[in-house]
C-alpha cells in the first residue's frame, strides 16, 4: 500500500505541474542504466527511472536491481551462471538539475526501500534464501547529452521520420548508490527517452 500511495502521489504531482508549464513541453524523461556496483550488495547493476523537472527542481522515481553471479561448467565448453545474491531498491529522490545547451548535470538524494536476498542450496538441490530489508538513503549524480534543437526522430539513429520534435534520446553517465544495511555504489551508462529540456 505504501508503494502504491507514493506512486499515485508522484503521478499526480507530475500531471499538475505538466498542466501548469508555461513552455511548449514539460521536462519529463525515462532512463535505463547499467554498470558495475560495489559494496555490501554490489554486482552487475541495472535499473530504470522516471524523472520530472520544474524550474531546476528534479523529482525521480527509481528502481535498481543488483545481482551477483556464480559460474559453473555443466560441460567443458558450456558455462552456466546462478544468482547468489540479489538486491532490489525502490526509491524516491529530489534534487537539482542544471540544463546547458545540449547537456545537463544533476544531483539527487532521497529515501528508498532496499530488499537483499542471499541464496543458498539445501539438501536435494532445493534453493533457499535469506532476506534482509530496510530503509536506505539513495543518491545519484548524472551528466547527459541530448539534442540541442528540435530534430526529426531517427529510427535506428538513421531513418528520419515525422516533423522536428522535442522528444529525443539521451546518453550519459550516472554515479549512484544507497546508504543502508546493504550499501552499494555504482557507476554506469544511462540511456534515456523523453523531453530533456524546454524547446
Amino acid at each position: 500500500m505504501k508503494k502504491q500511495s507514493l506512486l499515485t502521489a508522484f503521478t499526480l504531482l507530475l500531471l499538475v505541474n505538466c498542466w501548469s508549464q508555461e513552455k511548449t513541453n514539460p521536462i519529463l524523461f525515462s532512463e535505463y542504466y547499467f554498470g558495475p556496483a560495489f559494496g555490501g550488495s554490489g554486482g552487475f547493476s541495472n535499473g530504470i527511472s522516471l524523472n520530472y523537472q520544474t524550474k531546476e527542481n528534479l523529482f525521480t522515481l527509481r528502481y535498481t536491481n543488483n545481482i551477483q553471479l556464480e559460474g559453473k561448467f555443466l560441460f567443458v565448453f558450456f558455462p552456466a551462471f546462478e544468482v547468489i545474491e540479489q538486491t532490489d531498491e525502490f526509491a524516491l529522490l529530489y534534487g537539482r538539475r542544471k540544463i546547458y545547451d545540449n547537456h545537463s548535470f544533476s544531483y539527487s538524494a532521497g529515501v528508498g526501500y532496499v530488499k537483499h536476498k542471499e541464496f543458498t542450496f539445501m539438501e536435494n538441490d532445493v534453493r533457499n534464501y535469506e532476506v534482509q530489508d530496510g530503509v536506505g538513503l539513495p543518491f545519484e549524480m548524472n551528466i547527459k547529452w541530448f539534442n540541442r534543437d528540435k530534430e526529426r526522430y531517427r529510427i535506428y539513429f538513421l531513418v528520419p521520420v515525422g516533423k522536428p520534435t522535442s522528444f529525443s534520446r539521451s546518453i550519459g553517465f550516472k554515479l549512484y548508490g544507497n546508504i543502508s544495511k546493504n550499501a552499494f555504489i555504482g557507476i554506469g551508462i544511462n540511456y534515456g527517452f523523453g523531453w530533456h529540456k524546454n524547446y
